[in-house]
C-alpha cells in the first residue's frame, strides 16, 4: 500500500512563485498564521432562520470572527441541489446559488406586507409549532437509519428537512413576488445583474423550466425535442419564454431569486472584507450529470458523457466505485480557451475571496469508467502517466490566471508524489488532516508532529467526510490509541475536556499557514454545545445513503455561539500570536522553503508543548492500494478519502 512521504513537498525545488503571488499577496502574504472555521451554511440556525441555515445567518458571524482572531469562513458549495438529493457536490448548476440559503427577512421592501411577514414568523425556527415539527422529522430521520432511541429530555436534535424547507420557502417566495416582481425586474441593479450574467442565467432558467414541465425528471428522460436541443432551438425557446405570460412569469421569478441570492452572498463577502474576514468557498471537480452545465446545447460538448468518473478497485471496495458524473472534455474546454471553467471562477470570485479546489488529484488524472460498465473495467485518463503533471498543471495555471482568489487544494486520498510537487511549484497549500498524517511505512506508522508540517498547507481536525475528531477517536481505538500515547495521555475512548482542547491547540499551532477547523470541533470543549452522541455531530457518512446526510444543524444557534463567552475566550486563546520557538513552528519566522525540510524523528513532540502530534487515515480510495506504478510517478496517501463520495 502506498503511502505518502513525510517529506514529500520540498517547495524550494523549482519553486514558481510568480504563479500565486498575486493571489498571496491580496491576503498578506506567506509569513502569517491565519486561522479560520469551517462552517455548512445549512448548519447554522437562529431566530430567523426557517428550517435551514441562510445567507443572512453569516452576517453576525463575520463580526464576531474578527473579534476573536478568526480571519476565514469556510463553506461547503452553495450551488443549487437537486431535490431529493442535498448533497452539495452534485448541484444542478455550477453556477446557481441555492435559494433555500436565501434569508427571507432580508427581502428588499419585506416591511411593507405584514402578511408576509405573520407568514414568516410562523415559519422561523423560533416558532413553537415549526420547531416541534422539525423536531418530529430529526427524530424520524434518526429512527430511518438504524440510530438508536435518543434522550429527548436532555437535548433537542436538529436536522434540515430539505423537502420541508423548499416547499416552504418556494410558497413564500411566490406570495412576495406576486407583490414585488414588477418593481425588481424593472430596477438598474437586476438589469446590471441580468446582464452581466446573461452567459449561464439563461442556460440555466430554460433548464429550470423544462424541468418543472418535466416533473423534475433528468433532462435524460425528457422527450427527444428537450432533451437534445440545439442552440438555435433554445434560444427559440427562450423567445418563447418570453412572449407566453406563464412561461415568462415563471422566467421571471427564476431569474429574481438568483439575483436576490447573489445580493445576499456579495453582501456577505462585502461584509467580511470590512472586517478582514475571508470568506472561503468550494469548488466542486465534478458537475452533476443531471445539471444545466451537462444538459445545455452550448456547454454539454464539455462533458464526455460516454464516460463516468469514479474510483478504481482497492481493499474497501473490490468492485470500485462509479459516482455517475461524467468526466471533462478537456479538448473541447482547450478549443474554447477554457472559458466554461474561467467564466465559473470569476462568477464564485462575486463571493469569496478563497476556495478549496475539490479532489485537485482530478485535474491530473481521473478514473474513468465507460458508461454502463463496472467501475473494475475504467481506467485512468489520460492513461500515459507521463502526462498526468504537465496535464494537470496546465488546468491549474488556467485557474490561477482566471481569478484573484487563492486556491487551497484538496489533496486528500491516494495521489502521486509529484501532484504535490507540483502544488508546492505553484504555491497551492495542500491539507493536512491530523489523524491521518502519519509517516507510513516506518514502523508504528508514527504520528508527524504537526510542527514538521510543511508550511504551504492548511491543517485541520476533521473533513466534512469524516468522523469528528471526538468520535474518530472513541470509535477507533486502534489508532486512537497511538495518538494518545504520542500526546503523553493513557488512552481512555473519551477525551477529557483538557485533553480535547490541547488537540485543539495542536491543530492551531501546526507549521501550516491555515488553521481551519469545522465549527462543531470546538463543542465538546464547552458544556452543553456539543450533542451528547458524537454521532449527531457528523456532517455525512460517505458511501451510504442516510437521512442526516448533509443534514446535520448545529445544536447551538449562532446567538448562542456569538454570546457564548467561553467558547470566545477558547478561540482568542487559539489564535493568540504565538512566539518564535527555534526549530519549530512560529506565526512568521518559518519561511515556506525552510518548513519543507525532510521530518525528522517523530518520536519528538510538536515544540509548543510537551505533548502533542499528529494522524491517519480510514481508506484511500482514488488508486488501487497495492497497484504497482507502470512508470516512475510514485504514490503518496494522506488520507482515507471516502471513495463512496464522488468529492
Amino acid at each position: 500500500m502506498s503511502k505518502r512521504k513525510h517529506d514529500d513537498d520540498d517547495v524550494s525545488k523549482a519553486h514558481d512563485p510568480m504563479a500565486t503571488a498575486t493571489h498571496w499577496a491580496k491576503i498578506g502574504g506567506q509569513d502569517q498564521d491565519i486561522h479560520g472555521i469551517n462552517v455548512p451554511l445549512f448548519s447554522l440556525h437562529s431566530k430567523d432562520t426557517c428550517g435551514i441555515g441562510e445567507f443572512g445567518s453569516l452576517y453576525p458571524l463575520v463580526p464576531w470572527c474578527a473579534s476573536v482572531g478568526l480571519r476565514v469562513i469556510q463553506l461547503l458549495p452553495l450551488n443549487e441541489c437537486n431535490a431529493g438529493n442535498p448533497s452539495p457536490f452534485s448541484a444542478l448548476s455550477a453556477y446557481a446559488l441555492d435559494p433555500n440559503y436565501l434569508s427571507l427577512r432580508s427581502l428588499p421592501n419585506l416591511h411593507k406586507y405584514p402578511d408576509l411577514i405573520m407568514m414568516l414568523d410562523q415559519m422561523s425556527d423560533s416558532a413553537p409549532a415549526a420547531d416541534a415539527l422539525r423536531q418530529e422529522h430529526a427524530e424520524a430521520a434518526v429512527a430511518a437509519d438504524g440510530a438508536p432511541d435518543r434522550t429527548l429530555e436532555t437535548e433537542h436534535l436538529k436536522l434540515v428537512d430539505y423537502e420541508d424547507v423548499r416547499a416552504l420557502k418556494k410558497g413564500f417566495l411566490d406570495a412576495y413576488l406576486a407583490k414585488e416582481r414588477l418593481d425588481i425586474y424593472s430596477s438598474a441593479p437586476f438589469t446590471e445583474f441580468s446582464s452581466q450574467n446573461r452567459e449561464w442565467l439563461h442556460p440555466y432558467i430554460a433548464f429550470k423550466i423544462l424541468k418543472g414541465k418535466n416533473n423534475q425528471q433528468s433532462w435524460e428522460q425528457w422527450p427527444a425535442d428537450e432533451k437534445d436541443m440545439t442552440a438555435t432551438e433554445m434560444t427559440t425557446f427562450i423567445g418563447n419564454c418570453m412572449t407566453n405570460s406563464v412561461l415568462f412569469e415563471q422566467w421571471q421569478d427564476i431569474e429574481i431569486v438568483q439575483y436576490l441570492c447573489w445580493v445576499q452572498m456579495s453582501e456577505a463577502k462585502s461584509l467580511a472584507s470590512r472586517n478582514n474576514v475571508m470568506i472561503k468557498g468550494d469548488i466542486p471537480y465534478l458537475v452533476s450529470r443531471d445539471s444545466a452545465d451537462v444538459w445545455s446545447p452550448i456547454t454539454r460538448k464539455y462533458f464526455d458523457l460516454q464516460y463516468s468518473a469514479g474510483a478504481p478497485p482497492d481493499q474497501y471496495s473490490a468492485d470500485g466505485q462509479d459516482w455517475d458524473m461524467p468526466v471533462y472534455n478537456w479538448d473541447a474546454l482547450a478549443e474554447d480557451d477554457y472559458g466554461w471553467w474561467r467564466n465559473r471562477l470569476r462568477v464564485a470570485e462575486q463571493y469569496y475571496h478563497l476556495y478549496r479546489i475539490d479532489h485537485i488529484v482530478g485535474f491530473f488524472r481521473i478514473w474513468s469508467i465507460t458508461h454502463g460498465k463496472k467501475a473494475t473495467e475504467g481506467s485512468f485518463q489520460p492513461l500515459d502517466e507521463d502526462k498526468w503533471i504537465p496535464h494537470g498543471e496546465t488546468h491549474l495555471r488556467l485557474m490561477l490566471e482566471s481569478c484573484g482568489m487563492l486556491p487551497i487544494g484538496e489533496d486528500l486520498g491516494t495521489v502521486p508524489d509529484e501532484v504535490r510537487s507540483c502544488l508546492s511549484r505553484l504555491g497551492i497549500c495542500g491539507t493536512r488532516v491530523l489523524f491521518w498524517e502519519r509517516k507510513w511505512g516506518e514502523a508504528g506508522d508514527p504520528f508527524i508532529p504537526t510542527s514538521q508540517y510543511t508550511r504551504l498547507s492548511m491543517t485541520t481536525m476533521s473533513t466534512h467526510d469524516s468522523e469528528p475528531f471526538r468520535l474518530w477517536y472513541g470509535a477507533n481505538p486502534d489508532q486512537a490509541e497511538p495518538f494518545a500515547h504520542f500526546m503523553g495521555w493513557k488512552y481512555l475512548q473519551t477525551m477529557t475536556p483538557e485533553e480535547y482542547k490541547e488537540v485543539l491547540m495542536l491543530a492551531h499551532r501546526s507549521n501550516s499557514i491555515f488553521h481551519i477547523n469545522l465549527l462543531n470541533e470546538y463543542f465538546p470543549c464547552i458544556p452543553n454545545l456539543a450533542y451528547q452522541r458524537a454521532e449527531d455531530d457528523r456532517v455525512n457518512v460517505p458511501g451510504k445513503v442516510l437521512a442526516r446526510n448533509w443534514a446535520y444543524r448545529f445544536r447551538p444557534s449562532v446567538e448562542e455561539i456569538i454570546s457564548n463567552p467561553a467558547l470566545t475566550a477558547l478561540f482568542k486563546e487559539l489564535t493568540a500570536p504565538r512566539p518564535y520557538v527555534p526549530g519549530g513552528a512560529s506565526s512568521s519566522s518559518s519561511s515556506t522553503s525552510s518548513s519543507t525540510s525532510s521530518s525528522t524523528s517523530s518520536s519528538s513532540s510538536p515544540s509548543w508543548s510537551s505533548s502533542s502530534s499528529t494522524p491517519k487515515k480510514e481508506r484511500d480510495t482514488d488508486e488501487p492500494e497495492d497497484a504497482p506504478s507502470a512508470k516512475t510517478i510514485k504514490t503518496s496517501s494522506s488520507s482515507p478519502k471516502s471513495a463512496a463520495s464522488a468529492q
